[in-house]
């Protein structure tokens, strides 16, 4: 071997050693990001647990009644259904809720939740309010909502938590 092809291939020895240690490195990054999102993720799951051991069994979509007689109908009623790419929130009770807000059970449920419009809203018998659940390469699957609402304006707020399936 001549000096020149001595050179040339010690060279192309230190380019190959640099590209090797460049394809470990974002090996690594890419293995300690997907580590990163499985703990959030098992972080999620432990705070669901923990949430349903010390409140006894998750609420399950139904009636709610306000306590106390009266003369008007006094049942809200939530349901989850599906409206294209997006989720809606309907009233099927026969009361009208105030101040209703949508909001997530856990941490991860809270970031993949999107509302257009995050003010408190009435709605009516039948109305309903549109949201949406993201979905990403890592955190999909079902997802719980909080539905926060008062019989009255300004009274004593109630929460319901809803399983929205996944798709």
């Amino acid at each position: 071997m001549t000096p020149e092809q001595i050179a040339l291939s010690s060279l192309q020895a230190q380019w190959w050693g640099v590209a090797a240690a460049f394809l470990t490195v974002i090996v690594a990054a890419v293995f300690g990001y997907l580590t990163l999102l499985n703990n959030q993720r098992a972080q999620d799951a432990q705070n669901r647990a923990t949430r349903t051991a010390v409140t006894g069994t998750p609420r399950r979509p139904g009636r709610l009644r306000q306590a106390g007689l009266r003369s008007a109908p006094t049942e809200v009623a939530w349901a989850v259904q599906t409206a294209g790419d997006q989720w809606i929130l309907v009233n099927e009770g026969a009361a009208t809720a105030h101040d209703v807000r949508l909001t997530g059970y856990t941490d991860l449920d809270q970031r993949r939740l999107s509302v257009a419009d995050g003010a408190p809203r009435t709605l009516a018998p039948g109305e309903a309010l549109a949201f949406s659940i993201l979905s990403r390469f890592t955190v999909r699957g079902p997802a719980n909502v909080v539905v926060t609402f008062a019989f009255e304006p300004g009274a004593e707020p109630a929460r319901q938590t809803l399983l929205v399936p996944s798709r």
